[in-house]
């Protein structure tokens, strides 16, 4: 929320109205992994995910799976082919196709543009773009341009492994403003559905190199955790819990990284601010783990998850609190009494090395909702 009736509350206006942004933690530059598709892997100038594990530490119509490269159509929904999985060709197809149709609907307003997203994306992914759509009139030219990604950037770094479903397509790509290199998880359930976008994250600084094997080999799909040093199904749960607020003792098993040292910096002074007039708590719920690959032998796996973040933010005095645009466009409030509530999307993306600790690779969030009292 921007600012209170009162102005010796107004500290509070700039703490409040930061839950709204997104967590600025990766931009492009000096070290930072790119996309080297020769080999299908990811090199950065200053880490490499090696069996070690020692490297330091926001979405389109759909497009289905074909067995071969086949001529573009009119539309990307094209039946997968059962038992078949997808050429190299073929998965850049798709790719770009899905991409580019969500570039031209990310800010798109009303039924048409829900319409069109829920064509593009599914899950949390969808309620994120449509969060920022609804909240369109807040971005900055540079927010907007950033919805776009470079054509000539899209590379696909992994497709799934054989004919089972769902099957998954992890692409590279970089935005059109800030030229951030983000990483794009499409997906498509089953033999009648086509893929959709379900993640998008932007790169960390200090992000581990990353190797697949070659993209007509397939990358494995990771079910658990054998040969791994953390289980599939633990990694999304265990972050979560480690970047709570209050903030609990340090998870071992993770490297530090900048996503989780960024919302403890901004929870720490929320609170610091609050602490006369009111209470923050902050809390982050695992998700399904929309997918884990397989990288090359010794290499470990990378494993995307999403989480629901709420903050809750709760007034202890007789003050009135004015909410910010953002927060009144999400939850039609225009004046909160005793609490506001925030609730935010996060797509992540670790390196779970087959012994040593757990890198995070990329993240982004999204304001999705807002509600209060």
């Amino acid at each position: 929320m921007k600012l209170l009736l009162q102005d010796r509350w107004k500290p509070l206006a700039a703490v409040v109205a930061s839950f709204v942004l997104l967590v600025g933690v990766a931009r492009c530059g000096s070290g930072m992994a790119v996309y080297d598709p020769e080999s299908a892997s990811m090199t950065g100038a200053t880490a490499t995910a090696d069996p070690t594990g020692t490297a330091a530490a926001s979405p389109s119509a759909t497009a289905t799976a074909s067995a071969s490269a086949s001529a573009p159509t009119d539309s990307a929904s094209v039946t997968p082919t059962p038992g078949s999985a997808e050429t190299p060709d073929r998965a850049k197809e798709i790719a770009t196709t899905l991409l580019g149709q969500y570039s031209a609907a990310a800010l798109v307003a009303g039924k048409d543009g829900d319409t069109q997203r829920a064509a593009i994306l599914s899950g949390r992914a969808l309620d994120a773009a449509n969060a920022r759509s609804a909240l369109a009139s807040t971005l900055s030219a540079d927010q907007k341009a950033d919805l776009t990604l470079r054509p000539d950037s899209i590379k696909v770094l992994a497709i799934s492994r054989g004919p089972e479903y769902p099957r998954t397509i992890a692409v590279t790509a970089t935005t059109a403003q800030s030229a951030s290199p983000v990483l794009v998880l499409l997906q498509a359930p089953d033999t009648a559905a086509g893929y959709r976008i379900v993640s998008q994250a932007t790169l960390v600084p200090g992000a581990p190199t990353v190797q697949f094997e070659a993209l007509s080999a397939g990358a494995a799909v990771a079910t658990d955790g054998s040969g791994l040093a953390m289980g599939v199904g633990d990694v999304a749960s265990a972050y979560a819990a480690s970047v709570a607020f209050p903030r609990p003792a340090a998870d071992a098993r993770f490297t530090a990284d900048t996503f989780a040292a960024e919302l403890l910096k901004n929870a720490q002074a929320q609170a610091g601010t609050l602490s006369r007039s009111g209470t923050l708590a902050q809390v982050h719920a695992a998700l399904a783990t929309p997918s884990a690959l397989r990288l090359s032998a010794g290499r470990g796996a990378l494993v995307f998850g999403i989480l629901d973040r709420t903050d809750t933010l709760t007034e202890t005095t007789t003050n009135a609190l004015t909410p910010s645009r953002e927060f009144t466009i999400l939850s039609g409030k225009t004046l909160i009494d005793k609490k506001a509530v925030l609730k935010s999307a996060e797509f992540l993306v670790w390196y779970v090395p087959e012994s040593g600790k757990v890198a995070l690779l990329a993240a982004a969030d999204q304001l999705v909702g807002a509600s209060g009292s």
